[in-house]
């Protein structure tokens, strides 16, 4: 019976037109929360619309942007209850440094632009060079860990897997200090 009836509901199928309106989804319990507490407490906008006050459920994709799907927290932490395949896991991490490259890869093309035009004291080419040699190594670390991860299969994932996470990690971390070296030496 069950089978007739779908049968006909799909109809000739000469007729590509659809008279038949979907059903409304079904309603909101406001009683069912939705987050954990701590879940809110980490990703609520305040009313200056400031990150980590209670209230909101703001979620974040792997590369730190607004994401009503995202599976992280503002601070780049996994929401709780969270699982991630292993696609998903080399995806976001693979998305997260494919970012910093793209960061990195600007900020090196400016450095040697103002090596090739020249024109600066020894102390700031000395410093340029210095720089350019540090981004050129944080580029191939990145490259390298790309590389590994976009080879990655859901059965060699899982054999690379801590080393890789670990080196994306490590690469946050190295950029962040960068960035902040930078940011001090501009206070100078």
């Amino acid at each position: 019976m069950l089978v007739a009836a779908l049968m006909m509901s799909c109809g000739d199928s000469s007729n590509t037109t659809d008279t038949a309106a979907a059903p409304p989804p079904p309603p909101v319990d406001a009683s069912v929360q939705t987050t954990t507490g701590s879940d809110a407490a980490m990703n609520a906008a305040d009313a200056n619309g400031t990150v980590g006050a209670p209230g909101s459920t703001a979620r974040y994709d792997a590369t730190g942007k607004a994401d009503p799907n995202g599976n992280y927290n503002a601070d780049g932490t996994l929401r709780a209850g969270v699982v991630l395949t292993p696609v998903q896991e080399r995806t976001d991490a693979m998305a997260n440094i494919s970012g910093i490259r793209a960061t990195l890869m600007t900020e090196l093309d400016q450095v040697r632009a103002e090596l090739k035009q020249g024109g600066m004291d020894k102390a700031k080419t000395d410093a340029d060079k210095a720089e350019a040699a540090d981004l050129a190594q944080g580029l191939q670390r990145i490259d390298l860990a790309l590389a590994k991860m976009g080879g990655a299969t859901d059965m060699t994932w899982n054999d690379m897997r801590t080393a890789q996470l670990k080196e994306a990690s490590d690469v946050r971390v190295w950029w962040n200090a960068h960035v902040d070296k930078q940011e001090e030496m501009a206070k100078k």
